[in-house]
């Protein structure tokens, strides 16, 4: 998937479409002055059609849901045609994130680390940290690892011997330690997004997870404090 900036220079209009476990949410807006005017927004709740299991997403129903708060929306907006910028966001049951450490010891720490080491090590821990968290993630919920797609991992720390560093070029030292957080979905999921995408006519169909958007709303790393979402199903 995509990414979408929702830089102030850019006079795109974005569409933002929430589905999660009980209703399915559609805002329409631009950005002026570093700040999101609103200019459309839809709501509708399809539990009780029997369909909150996100393993239904492909369902008829939802899809009709979709198409409607979308269209609602637009109305609101005066949008006639032209292709929206969208993101999306699942509920917590389907877009799941993991913070997950890693460490791996060096063969030669006292040789600095080359470029192409470094781009090695991020090769190595991306790649068993998939492995691992896709089997936990099989024993959990029964889908296997083939049917796991990883949209995207943050680092968000990197130790080496012990000290914080903010790349790993140029530096020597013996264990390295990695804190990372890691985006993936099912697969399916994934097929389903960009289906819809076309048949909606949107354009640069991005998902976002709630840690990214956390990032954005607080850009201060240093920021603190708790953020916790009570859905219908979900609660993360």
């Amino acid at each position: 998937m995509m990414k979408i900036s929702l830089s102030n220079n850019n006079k795109a209009i974005f569409l933002a479409l929430d589905i999660g476990t009980e209703a399915i949410k559609s805002l329409i807006f631009r950005i002026e002055n570093k700040k999101p005017i609103i200019l459309g927004a839809d709501l509708k709740e399809y539990y009780y059609l029997g369909v909150s299991d996100g393993r239904a997403f492909d369902k008829g129903a939802m899809r009709e849901i979709i198409v409607e708060v979308v269209a609602r929306a637009k109305e609101q907006a005066n949008i006639k045609k032209g292709k929206l910028r969208t993101i999306v966001g699942f509920s917590g049951n389907v877009l799941k994130e993991k913070v997950f450490r890693q460490s791996i010891e060096r063969k030669s720490p006292e040789k600095a680390i080359s470029d192409k080491e470094e781009k090695e090590i991020y090769q190595k821990i991306f790649t068993e940290a998939r492995e691992e968290i896709a089997q936990d993630n099989f024993q959990r919920t029964g889908i296997t690892p083939k049917d796991l797609h990883f949209l995207d991992f943050k680092i968000n720390e990197i130790k080496i011997d012990g000290f914080e560093v903010e790349s790993l070029a140029g530096f020597t030292g013996k264990i390295i330690e990695f804190e990372a957080l890691y985006i993936f979905l099912p697969a399916n999921y994934l097929s389903i997004g960009k289906r819809l995408g076309k048949e909606l006519n949107l354009d640069s169909l991005a998902m976002a997870s709630k840690a990214e958007n956390l990032t954005i709303a607080l850009p201060d790393p240093k920021s603190t404090g708790m953020f916790l979402d009570i859905g219908g199903e979900t609660t993360q």
